[in-house]
């Protein structure tokens, strides 16, 4: 019946610690040039 239990509820802190490092702010910079991309709803 283990299998068929709720997993044990993880604290805030837990779940922070859990998560996977996924790189540096740079790494997800925003291109705002108009130039490169049209408009999205045109």
């Amino acid at each position: 019946m283990e299998a068929l239990a709720r997993p044990r509820k993880r604290g805030f802190v837990e779940m922070l610690v859990a998560m996977p490092d996924v790189g540096i702010d740079a790494d997800f910079a925003r291109d705002e040039s108009a130039s490169n991309s049209p408009a999205v709803f045109d």
